[in-house]
């Protein structure tokens, strides 16, 4: 979920991106997120030629013949990739002006203070809930206490000598 102060700070172009069926103001990184996952095929590729590779000084080479399908594959799966990539990246318009604001709100570390909870023993789901909790009171208007009568600040307050 994209914090409100967050949303906004950047946009696709629908060449390269989609809305999203459940919030319909936001837009899906549609080519990020499927360069991201052909990203697992390269990785599978360079495994499958490293594998050939390893055996060669044992033989006579002729396992070299099935090289070619991944190492085509790979060259033409960042060939695309990266052609989307730039793409998506030309078309981006980033509001810093948002973002700025959304640093200075103080929840850009929410995933931190999760994972730091869970690391002391929180499950993480408990220690997501107690940070939202805490978020959202944070967000709330602030209201300050009534005066006592015939207070100053400069005096303590009752009992605390």
């Amino acid at each position: 979920m994209v914090h409100p102060r967050v949303q906004g700070s950047s946009s696709s172009t629908t060449a390269f991106a989609t809305g999203s069926s459940m919030m319909p103001q936001k837009k899906n990184p549609d080519a990020a997120e499927l360069v991201r996952g052909k990203s697992a095929r390269v990785i599978g590729d360079l495994v499958a030629i490293l594998t050939l590779e390893k055996g060669l000084p044992l033989g006579y080479n002729r396992d070299l013949q099935e090289d070619k399908t991944p190492l085509f594959d790979a060259v033409s799966t960042v060939a695309v990739s990266l052609e989307a990539l730039t793409g998506a990246i030309a078309t981006a318009r980033f509001r810093v002006d948002r973002m700025r604001a959304a640093l200075g709100a103080g929840h850009v570390t929410a995933t931190e203070v999760a994972d730091w909870l869970s690391a002391r023993g929180v499950p993480f789901r408990e220690a997501h809930e107690s940070h939202g909790q805490a978020r959202a009171r944070s967000d709330r208007p602030r209201r300050r206490p009534p005066r006592a009568a015939g207070r100053t600040d400069a005096q303590p307050p009752p009992g605390s000598r």
